[in-house]
């Protein structure tokens, strides 16, 4: 992103005797093992850890035991099972085909020190399912992940939930399979960072309470990715290290090409539900947002082809903005969304694009058309900032309330616009308007003659 993310400051428990044998007493007063974690032991298709040497609710690391025991389990070609229970481990390592699981809500890890809970590296077809990794005890001021994986091809992570971390709590760098089902809660950095992924699939987890962002699916340099990132639901995301965008989003892509973000759930980010920032033909498509802090979805910076389509955008400063033709940004067609009761950032200072309730905002090379958008208290539907306009086509678009209806750029050097088959109703200064950068310097476009900018095309627009 625009820069590097810091890592967060504050200060946690230390993990004692105490405190670890408390807690494992509460476990142990846990009923019997849920079905399936139990049908793993009883028929065959697990090994028992406690019985491979592991121990349960001490304080001794069992980082080394878990590894063994997972490599004793991998070559008899089954998973190792850890029965309920608290399990202080760091830097555990998954073997090829490794499978290590517990019972869903009662076999926990806890970090400790410096070093990850678990860091692997190579390890195809591994998978993870049924552990609660938590961080509380972490020491502060650590950069690494509470989890790490490194180029693990089939990998697959279901049922763990990843809680109480002060830094990203699953970190996978060039890794492909599935991470389903999972709960990310209560961090102080991000739930999940994929970095040069290799078909990787997000889908179907539960994101909430985070310092700084959600899901980020990035790249080192700009490329094909193809990770998809659907059916998650992602609640209250904060922009806890401050910046311009580099936190505070529900799901972040950046420079990372052909990823599909699409009917997922998402409210509550401090800035973007979904940002996509110099990502090539991503599709951002079926998404629910409420409460956007700033722009709802941003497609920004370098991108080169984007799809935004039917999704709903119910409360931000700016709904969906296509954006930074300066920096390459291009080729985009927005459909089919619903945009709904913007308003206006009291933060911001005045002259701030995103200090005004914006409905869509085009700049080249795009159709926005089928939109809905209703309330956005400045401008509808902007094409255009200062000479940053090309090849726009605004058609078919219902427009309600707000000052302006449509806001076109009408400045020297703008490129072509064509404004066609809109209804535009209720609006207080103008049905469509010229703009020089964020002022109005025309009357009516639909009520005047707009045949003195050449550029604009304007047709069978309707004032309601």
């Amino acid at each position: 992103m625009r820069t590097t993310p810091k890592t967060p400051d504050t200060h946690t428990n230390v993990l004692s005797r105490r405190t670890l044998l408390a807690m494992a007493g509460a476990v142990g007063a846990a009923a019997s093992l849920p079905g399936n974690a139990r049908a793993l032991v009883t028929n065959g298709a697990a090994l028992d850890g406690e019985l491979l040497g592991v121990q349960p609710d001490t304080w001794a690391d069992q980082g080394k035991a878990i590894t063994q025991a997972l490599e004793t389990a991998a070559r008899q070609g089954k998973a190792l099972f850890l029965p309920p229970g608290r399990y202080v481990a760091t830097r555990i390592e998954l073997p090829a085909g490794g499978h290590l699981a517990g019972a869903r809500g009662q076999t926990s890890m806890l970090g400790q020190g410096e070093a990850p809970i678990l860091a692997t590296r190579g390890a195809r077809d591994a998978a993870i399912s049924g552990i609660d990794f938590d961080d509380r005890f972490k020491a502060a001021d650590n950069r690494t992940g509470m989890v790490m994986l490194e180029d693990c091809a089939g990998l697959r992570i279901r049922d763990c939930s990843f809680r109480a971390a002060i830094r990203p709590m699953l970190k996978l760098s060039r890794c492909g399979g599935e991470i389903t089902g999972n709960l990310f809660e209560k961090g102080l950095d991000n739930a999940l960072l994929a970095l040069d992924s290799v078909g990787l699939r997000i889908d179907g987890n539960d994101v909430r309470d985070m310092g700084d962002n959600g899901i980020l699916v990035w790249r080192s340099a700009p490329g094909e990715d193809g990770t998809i990132v659907t059916g998650n639901r992602i609640a209250r995301i904060g922009s806890r290290s401050g910046g311009n965008g580099q936190w505070g989003n529900g799901i972040n892509i950046y420079r990372a090409g052909n990823v599909v973000a699409a009917n997922n759930r998402i409210t509550d980010c401090a800035l973007s539900a979904v940002r996509n920032n110099a990502g090539a033909n991503c599709q951002i498509v079926g998404n629910n947002t409420t409460r956007s802090g700033e722009t709802a979805i941003f497609v920004e910076f370098g991108f080169s082809g984007a799809v935004v389509a039917n999704n709903i955008v119910d409360r931000a400063s700016t709904g969906i903005s296509i954006t930074n033709y300066n920096e390459g940004g291009r080729l985009a067609t927005v459909t089919g969304n619903v945009v709904r009761d913007l308003y206006r950032d009291p933060s911001r200072l005045e002259g701030e694009p995103q200090a005004y309730g914006i409905g869509i905002a085009a700049e080249a090379d795009t159709v926005v058309s089928g939109n809905v958008i209703e309330n956005a208290p400045w401008i509808g539907l902007v094409l255009g900032y200062g000479r940053y306009l090309n090849d726009v086509v605004a058609s078919d678009n219902v427009i309600r309330g707000g000052d302006y209806g449509i806001g076109v750029s009408v400045v020297k050097g703008a490129g072509k616009a064509l404004v066609r088959g809109n209804l535009v109703s209720g609006t207080r200064k103008a049905a469509i308007a010229g703009f020089d950068h964020d002022a109005a310097v025309t009357g009516d476009l639909l009520a005047s003659d707009a045949g003195r900018y050449p550029h604009l095309t304007l047709a069978q627009n309707t004032l309601g």
